[in-house]
């Protein structure tokens, strides 16, 4: 199916895949030319807020509803609408994106007046949806609207031009960093023979992490542990941690890595990781990594 297709489309989109695949991604891309594109991931919403976010609230609506809130179906006016995570909707919740799908209309809550949505709606989900409906968990009358267009993005070990994928990854981060590394091919076949379970996501962050600690040449002892284990199933057992302890291993230093690069700015290193502010300030707390220490060692170099 051709993106040019995708685009031009106002018919509602469904994009599946493996967490990391680059399903937001796909749908900002999809999106370019829309008046506004706003991505809500409903599956990190309180169930009591699920409708107060997508279709907005009037004064005193609720108990703490002071104000009028404008719901992004509201904001979105004739841009796209991405929601993120659909699969976690529960059943009611689902009724009313199936409603607003069929009918265009919403209601803000606590009011007896509908609007009228005129955008764009694409959805993302990593679970089986039909399955899902087989096993009576969503709803079959919402699948059945949702099936018409399905891109399903695919997996890195998937694509035949996994060298390629990994090449164009790095001269994207070349410019990023204004940086210019040598792989040595030990460490390129490490990197080519790895699984990324966590997909194109998995791979960025990696090769952040490498331009983020490494000089100028890429060698086996530079990569993540992990990575460089996979070139050698016969070495897993030697591991003397999971896979979970490797991975906090990994961001740990990549935090560390990022603040001091960043000097300990929280903005720009959220922006620079294309991550949110609170997700770094999460992963910060998570590992004791004090920002300030960076900021204390950034002001001393420039004296």
């Amino acid at each position: 199916m051709r993106n040019e297709y995708l685009k031009k489309s106002n018919l509602p989109l469904l994009i599946t895949g493996a967490s990391g695949t680059g399903k937001t991604t796909f749908a900002k891309d999809l999106a370019k030319g829309s008046s506004v594109f706003l991505h809500l991931n409903v599956a990190t919403l309180n169930k009591n807020l699920f409708e107060s976010e997508l279709f907005g609230h009037c004064k005193g609506a609720f108990t703490g509803a002071s104000v009028e809130k404008i719901g992004f179906c509201e904001r979105v006016a004739d841009g796209t609408l991405f929601l993120d995570e659909i699969g976690e909707l529960s059943n009611e919740q689902q009724a009313k994106i199936l409603t607003l799908i069929d009918e265009k209309i919403f209601y803000p809550v606590g009011s007896s007046k509908s609007k009228i949505f005129r955008g764009r709606m694409i959805f993302a989900t990593h679970r089986n949806l039909k399955k899902m409906v087989e096993n009576g968990e969503f709803r079959a009358d919402l699948y059945y609207r949702l099936r018409y267009l399905v891109v399903k993005m695919p997996c890195i070990n998937q694509l035949k031009n996994k060298r390629q994928i990994i090449q164009s990854s790095i001269n994207n981060l070349q410019a990023k960093f204004d940086k210019s590394l040598i792989f040595e091919s030990e460490a390129m076949e490490a990197l080519l023979s790895y699984h990324w379970p966590g997909n194109f996501r998995e791979l960025i962050q990696t090769l952040e992490f490498i331009f983020l600690t490494v000089c100028e040449r890429v060698t086996l002892s530079t990569l993540p542990e992990w990575v460089k284990v996979s070139q050698n199933d016969e070495q897993i057992g030697s591991i003397i941690f999971n896979y979970k302890e490797a991975l906090e291993q990994f961001e740990r230093r990549y935090f560390e890595a990022l603040m001091q690069k960043k000097s300990g700015k929280i903005n720009a290193s959220a922006n620079f990781a294309g991550i949110s502010k609170v997700t770094l300030i999460s992963k910060l707390k998570k590992y004791d990594i004090n920002r300030l220490t960076f900021r204390e060692n950034a002001k001393n170099i420039a004296g």
